[in-house]
């Protein structure tokens, strides 16, 4: 990439040279807010290379909002130095408009190791810190069966779920009422809630409905668990929401769950399935991670960076 410029908003009639993230979306952006929003994007000729979306509030921008993640898109293409120049572009720009802190959540690392760790060295040059350390558990959806990968603490349940003959399946999204009130039930009984309303996350649905999957796990034709999940980009699945109902403990329908996603995965040939973070309040709860590992996962960081631009 030779001659290339720097612009405020996405300009019209550019294609990226890069996948761009569902929660980079235009339409999910708004979503979150109709208003407030200010993009930046490095683009070459009729192609963009680089982008970030920030919400202003007061003094403060911050990507992503609400959603999982945010921060700096890019293509391969990209230098180091060119990345440095398009975090200062976009840190002017925001400073004339008298923002004073700016704040942006990065995906997982294992999403693709490589930009992250080019992402990280351009912020830490540039003056950001890191403001969060978050743990991801994520499960590598390989050639290997599901049971392979799985502690062997976790195959007993597994072989348990087998042989009372628990069914997996994929739900229609006009099922998302039953499906959501089982799990903010679930959630009620371990003392959590669910953290978007059923509204919210329905409008989500409706406007990515190639994107959002509900899947359950049924014993007798009763739901003992079920998982809200969207597919991020073409290589992730993220586990939105996911949980069984105390009673079945014993035999632990996560882990049949996990199963059918892995293969669910396998089948739509998605790389990783994220089973989120192990943060509750900003602190690690091990147990929780301890338990996403059991299940194949592996823990990744996932990021927030700040900077005071004042």
């Amino acid at each position: 990439m030779t001659a290339y410029s720097f612009q405020e908003g996405i300009p019209v009639g550019f294609e990226s040279d890069f996948e761009i993230s569902i929660f980079h979306d235009q339409k999910h952006l708004r979503l979150q807010s109709l208003t407030d929003w200010h993009s930046f994007s490095l683009t070459n000729e009729k192609a963009i290379h680089a982008i970030v979306h920030v919400h202003l509030d007061g003094v403060e921008a911050t990507s992503p909002l609400k959603s999982p993640f945010g921060s700096i898109l890019f293509s391969e293409k990209v230098s180091f130095e060119q990345l440095l120049e398009f975090i200062k572009f976009a840190e002017q720009k925001l400073q004339e408009r008298g923002i004073r802190k700016l704040l942006l959540k990065s995906s997982p690392e294992i999403y693709n190791p490589k930009k992250a760790e080019l992402l990280q060295r351009a912020l830490k040059e540039s003056g950001y810190q890191i403001k969060q350390e978050e743990t991801s558990a994520v499960i590598e959806a390989g050639v290997k069966s599901y049971d392979k990968i799985l502690h062997r603490s976790k195959k007993t349940r597994l072989n348990r779920g087998y042989a009372r003959e628990f069914d997996f399946r994929q739900l229609p999204s006009d099922r998302l009422e039953k499906v959501y009130n089982f799990l903010k039930a679930c959630r009620e009984e371990k003392g959590y809630s669910l953290s978007m309303p059923l509204e919210e996350l329905q409008k989500v649905i409706d406007t990515f409905q190639d994107r959002f999957f509900l899947h359950a796990v049924m014993y007798r034709n009763q739901l003992i668990a079920a998982s809200v999940s969207i597919q991020v980009m073409s290589h992730v699945l993220y586990t939105f929401y996911y949980d069984h109902a105390n009673e079945f403990d014993q035999t632990s329908p996560v882990v049949y769950l996990c199963d059918g996603l892995y293969k669910f995965c396998q089948q739509r040939k998605i790389k990783l399935l994220d089973l989120g973070t192990s943060n509750v309040e900003g602190k690690l709860v091990e147990s929780l991670l301890n338990f996403k590992l059991s299940l194949g996962a592996k823990p990744s960081r996932k990021l927030t960076f700040v900077k005071n631009l004042s």
